[in-house]
């Protein structure tokens, strides 16, 4: 749980939120939950658009909006100012207007905390490349002799991907390939194949958004359903006419049938 604090009470300025991605979004939900007055500012057209696209990162905009958060796309924060004390008293935007805050969040991504392999001949800035065992990789493709890496700083191949291994991030291989890892430690070249469907999921505004697939990997994307009365959206993500991932909000329960689908390795 995300805990605003800034003296005895919330001050009349308000908090800030840099960045409208999961992390951005949730903690400005959270304080909107609690009553505060949230700014999110997002340089992007919408908030998420490039995890999973215009159409389901507008519905996301429109549930930030509908719950009372001052939502400012489209623009970036280029100075913050702060009072004669020194404590923060709002932020200037690329597009000319300014923000009153008393408070600043910036959720501007990640980057893997892996510069303690240096020098260990694994070439890991963007994340431990790794093969489909979870096996820690050297640059020329072989498997470094007994280590293997899970979770958000792994990169392991995905069938939905041609193989390829996309960057870390929020999906939940960071719980699933733990599992394989150990397994891979255990009984080597018989360990079976790390092949899990990557998903994700992301509360606010009293609503679940969750996905399964790559969504970002979409050529073309299909919007079956779209209740902004109702809050539910249903959208499924296509790469060549084949289907590479699918997104729901308030209709989880949809999901299963595009899980078995990515699932299979045939086209």
């Amino acid at each position: 749980m995300t805990r605003w604090r800034c003296g005895p009470r919330w001050p009349p300025g308000g908090g800030l939120v840099v960045g409208a991605g999961f992390l951005g979004g949730e903690i400005a939900a959270a304080g909107r939950a609690l009553g505060l007055d949230v700014t999110l500012v997002e340089a992007g057209a919408v908030p998420l658009e490039r995890a999973v696209g215009a159409e389901a990162g507008a519905f996301v905009g429109m549930l930030h909006r509908e719950a009372g958060i001052d939502l400012r796309t489209g623009t970036t924060v280029t100075a913050f100012r702060t009072g004669p004390d020194g404590a923060l008293t709002g932020a200037r935007l690329a597009d000319g207007r300014t923000v009153a805050a008393d408070v600043a969040v910036l959720a501007l991504g990640a980057v893997p905390a892996t510069g303690w392999l240096a020098g260990s001949g694994i070439e890991a800035a963007g994340g431990v490349p790794c093969d489909n065992r979870l096996r820690a990789l050297f640059p020329d493709g072989t498997a470094v002799p007994g280590v293997v890496a899970a979770g958000d700083a792994a990169r392991v191949p995905q069938p939905l991907a041609g193989g390829d291994a996309p960057p870390p991030g929020h999906w939940s291989g960071a719980v699933e390939q733990g599992t394989a890892a150990a397994r891979t430690l255990l009984l080597g070249e018989a360990a079976p194949v790390f092949e899990e469907v990557p998903s994700f999921w992301s509360d606010f505004h009293g609503v679940r958004l969750r996905s399964v697939g790559l969504p970002g990997l979409a050529d073309t994307v299909k919007v079956h359903e779209c209740d902004r009365d109702a809050r539910r959206l249903e959208v499924s993500y296509h790469l060549g006419g084949r289907l590479v991932g699918a997104l729901t909000i308030g209709r989880t329960s949809r999901l299963a049938a595009y899980r078995r689908v990515l699932a299979d390795p045939t086209p």
